[in-house]
């Protein structure tokens, strides 16, 4: 192989590989109070309660002007009338969600799939939320453990959905619960 192909091919590997390497970079965000953990791109940081950066961190943000608002959090509450996810009660499970959004016209339900999270049966449901002339969608994966409801909220525009949705889907399933001593 001539020299200057070498040179070339070796200068395209050079600038490549730090795009590559840094597409599958991640780090991990743990809750304050050490509940649970995932893992999110390291092209994220952390977000917190005030958005001068001071509070408590409350998840992780990818928000920028030409991103729009992507903010991604997981969050726990008290189990209401269904006690499990799995594919019998899903139904009645995703309906809770859509009767909490369903008194805010600018939220619409559009879909669920059966998924995982924390090793168990979860729901990912999708919203549309409309943000003045923008839709962005609102994804919840939720599912219950130990009689508390967990949901990881990940919220981003729609066509920005090809990269952060892979974001979303990385949170969940690297998402993990602290064991209980």
């Amino acid at each position: 192989m001539p020299f200057l192909i070498r040179s070339c091919l070796g200068l395209a590997m050079i600038i490549l590989l730090p795009s590559i390497t840094s597409a599958q970079e991640t780090r991990a965000f743990a809750a304050p109070d050490g509940s649970y953990t995932y893992r999110y791109p390291a092209e994220f940081w952390i977000d917190t309660e005030f958005a001068d950066g001071s509070g408590e961190p409350t998840g992780v943000t990818a928000s920028t002007t030409g991103n729009g608002d992507v903010v991604f959090g997981l969050y726990s509450m008290p189990v209401r009338e269904v006690k499990e996810v799995s594919a019998s009660t899903a139904e009645a499970y995703v309906g809770q969600y859509v009767k909490d959004f369903s008194p805010n016209w600018k939220i619409k339900f559009k879909s669920y799939t059966m998924t995982t999270m924390f090793g168990r049966p979860a729901v990912d449901m999708r919203f549309d939320e409309r943000i003045l002339q923008r839709t962005r969608q609102r994804r919840i994966i939720a599912t219950i453990v130990d009689g508390k409801d967990y949901f990881l909220m990940c919220l981003y525009r729609h066509d920005k959905a090809d990269k952060f949705g892979p974001a979303c889907e990385l949170a969940v399933s690297t998402a993990r619960l602290a064991q209980v001593q």
